[in-house]
């Protein structure tokens, strides 16, 4: 399979992105395309590779975490199917006057 075997779905995709986007926006999403791979590339310069394949701690500390509290069992809370069901309300049946 050579590199440029199907040219002709990249040409016909560039066509549909060009009449569904314009001209314009082409432009405009190729320069935004451009600064994120210039971001990121800057990015990945200021890593420090080394520390990262030696596994030494990051320079910026991690902030502590608040403590998790105890669980413990609410007095008014009533879990589903711990509770007695309340009795029916009991109603006349007979004609109402």
């Amino acid at each position: 399979m050579g590199l440029f075997e199907h040219w002709w779905l990249v040409l016909l995709l560039g066509l549909v992105m060009l009449v569904v986007f314009g001209p314009r926006r082409m432009i405009e999403m190729g320069h935004a395309l451009a600064k994120a791979a210039r971001d990121t590339m800057a990015a990945m310069r200021e890593v420090d590779w080394a520390a990262l394949t030696r596994g030494d701690e990051p320079s910026v500390p991690t902030p502590p975490h608040a403590p998790i509290p105890p669980l413990t069992p609410s007095a008014g809370r009533v879990v589903e199917g711990s509770a007695e069901p309340e009795p029916p309300n009991e109603t006349p049946s007979g004609p109402q006057s």
